[in-house]
């Protein structure tokens, strides 16, 4: 700026570079709002992409770390309704709805799902609405509603064959399972476990044989084959610790205490229960505490 203060004092020079100056100026100053408005787009961008970002994360966190899996729903909510991001917010509901039911916590459970359904419905969103729908159906199952439970979880199929989408047919065949063995339905969970174990094995989905597991042991054990149920159990068990999934593997121990207690084994049902309480408790697991406590009760 010296500079040209210099050459402008020189003579025959300042009123042209003067001119140019001030042209420059003139060009230049109304370019400044705009530059500074520039960052405005991108950080909104890359706010949704955290929303996004901590959703995955608390998704990843739900088997290792559940209550930092809820923190990390709350956030994203959080973030997502002060952007105003109804997708990400509707995930972050979703997400707390299926951390509150699995602690049998099912007002905010259920509150939390019916907030995520409205803005899915409103998006039309076949996907989510499945996912929404299964976790209807284990609420309804929780609540003792097997009517609402059952026809949740068979819209649920039903859409899930639409959408020809593998993940959503291995988990609506396994719960549509749990629900028929619960009504006393045996053959028919038989064929629904099997065919969620089949396709869960035809697709690598190590995670929905797990589950499919599981609800057989639940089948065996409604009809008193203790044996054939803990058979189950402990194949789930095993590979639910492959999997890292130490919930699911610690609910299946739970099982197997009980099974052991029913086989006139009340040492082992004991060790099982008792580990499986410590670690139930760890991992803010609670809502299976009360088999335990009453597996040790009668053992």
């Amino acid at each position: 700026m010296v500079d040209m203060v210099l050459i402008l004092r020189k003579p025959g020079l300042g009123r042209p570079l003067l001119l140019l100056l001030l042209t420059l100026l003139g060009l230049l100053l109304p370019l400044a709002p705009l530059r500074a408005s520039i960052p405005q787009a991108p950080a909104a961008a890359a706010d949704t992409i955290r929303v996004q970002q901590l959703n995955q994360l608390a998704f990843e966190l739900r088997s290792s770390n559940p209550r930092l899996s809820r923190a990390r729903f709350e956030e994203a909510a959080a973030l997502a309704t002060r952007l105003g991001y109804a997708s990400g917010q509707a995930q972050a509901w979703l997400g707390l709805g299926f951390y509150y039911r699995k602690r049998n916590e099912y007002a905010p459970a259920l509150a939390f799902t019916q907030q995520a359904a409205r803005v899915f419905r409103q998006q039309h969103d076949a996907l989510n609405l499945i996912g929404v729908g299964y976790n209807l159906g284990y609420i309804y199952f929780g609540q003792g509603n097997y009517a609402r439970a059952l026809a949740s979880a068979q819209q649920g199929l039903t859409q899930a064959e639409k959408l020809r989408n593998n993940k959503w047919l291995v988990l609506m065949n396994a719960q549509l399972g749990f629900i028929s063995t619960q009504l006393g339905e045996y053959g028919q969970a038989l064929a629904y476990l099997e065919q969620s174990r089949t396709l869960a094995s035809q697709t690598h989905d190590e995670g929905g044989v797990a589950q499919s597991l599981r609800g057989l042991g639940d089948l065996y054990q409604a009809q008193a084959q203790w044996t054939q149920a803990r058979r189950y159990y402990t194949e789930g068990a095993a590979l639910a610790r492959r999997l890292g999934d130490n919930p699911g593997r610690m609910v299946l121990e739970v099982y197997i205490a009980d099974m052991a207690e029913r086989q006139g084994r009340p040492a082992e049902a004991l060790r099982y229960a008792r580990q499986a309480r410590a670690e139930l408790r760890r991992l803010d697991v609670v809502g299976y505490l009360p088999l335990v406590d009453l597996v040790m009760a009668r053992a």
